[in-house]
């Protein structure tokens, strides 16, 4: 788990709230614990060095929203982004199937001559 540390020689957590680094050191932290169950806000606090109310706090003036619904959203939110590239990979794999390629070739290249029925 990545610990951002709030000691003399960082900057505080208020100056990272409000320059934006904040969402992103949040979000990196969500992404990484994505599928660990145990993951929670007390870790998010733990790793911030934040106690929960500024946790509370700097989530609700920046994302409009509380602490676990945000962690909830961000993770549909991969999980649908994951989906649909597979959904993706998966039409532009049956079309190529069907068309008699081999591969998906680069934007613009023409099959080989041997993939032309």
């Amino acid at each position: 788990m990545l610990i951002f540390e709030n000691s003399a020689a960082s900057p505080s957590i208020l100056m990272i709230a409000s320059d934006g680094t904040f969402l992103e050191k949040l979000n990196l932290l969500i992404d990484e614990n994505l599928d660990d169950p145990a993951f929670s806000i007390g870790a998010i606090c733990q790793a911030f060095s934040i106690s929960r109310s500024q946790l509370y706090r700097i989530a609700k003036e920046q994302t409009d929203r509380s602490v676990s619904l945000y962690i909830r959203k961000r993770r549909i939110w991969l999980y649908a982004a994951g989906a649909i590239i597979l959904l993706f990979l998966t039409v532009m794999s049956v079309y190529h199937r069907s068309r008699g390629m081999s591969g998906i070739s680069p934007a613009g290249a023409s099959p080989s001559p041997a993939t032309i029925n």
